[in-house]
């Protein structure tokens, strides 16, 4: 009797990386497509994939309203709530004026993205939260 072993894909384990990528571009071309690639098992701030594309895509909805120029991303830090995770902030493109930040982040078997709602302190002052 001859034994075989059979090799059964296992998904390929998404990088962080990968999940900021999408969900900058996403927000600075308006465009939910990025996320398409997303792992489908994956748990993205307690929602499945198509919930979390969902979600943003009523935030950029938002955001084309009020931004109809785009915006950037630059990286950034939140040292209050979120000092372990990766931060992006985004700006408008015609004005460069502070938009929003997004922090993403890796927490066991799942994804976080949350927007971060603390605001900047001034060049000066503490440096706190960022």
């Amino acid at each position: 009797m001859i034994k075989s072993k059979i090799k059964i894909d296992q998904p390929r384990v998404m990088q962080i990386a990968d999940l900021e990528n999408a969900v900058i571009n996403a927000f600075i071309h308006y465009d939910t497509s990025y996320l398409e690639p997303l792992n489908p098992e994956g748990v993205y701030s307690y929602n499945n994939k198509n919930e979390f594309i969902e979600e943003l895509k009523l935030e950029i909805e938002k955001l084309r309203k009020d931004y109809p120029k785009g915006l950037c991303s630059r990286g950034s830090v939140c040292m209050f709530c979120y000092p372990e995770s990766n931060a992006f902030s985004f700006y408008s493109k015609s004005t460069d004026e502070f938009v929003m930040r997004y922090v993403i982040a890796q927490d066991k078997d799942q994804y976080k993205v949350n927007l971060c709602k603390n605001e900047p302190i001034p060049d000066g002052a503490n440096g706190l939260p960022f």
